[in-house]
């Protein structure tokens, strides 16, 4: 240690940066390895379990939503035989000199 120069000093210039550039180092090794063999096993039973129920869940909403489109239809369809028939009823009153 060069004389006249604090302990305090040459520990927050020196061996304190160098701490903290190994850490986060070897943090940084420690996530990438973890994460690159997390992604090489695969997804866990217990992942893979929820999934399935997720896309269960999502095949019942799916076949709710195309039931009610198909009763929406139906309406639809009414209405629009309902319409054409006024629409009928109005042209032949119209063409009879009622309206």
């Amino acid at each position: 240690m060069p004389p006249g120069v604090p302990y305090g000093l040459i520990f927050m210039s020196e061996v304190l940066p160098t701490l903290i550039l190994t850490a986060g180092g070897v943090l940084a090794l420690w996530i990438g390895t973890n994460t690159w063999l997390r992604l090489r096993r695969g997804p866990h039973p217990v992942e893979l379990e929820r999934i399935s129920e997720s896309l269960e869940l999502l095949h019942h909403t799916v076949e709710d939503m195309r039931d009610e489109m198909r009763e929406q239809l139906g309406d639809v369809r009414e209405l629009s035989g309902r319409i054409e028939f006024a629409e009928r009823m109005l042209t032949k009153a119209r063409d009879d000199g009622r309206v």
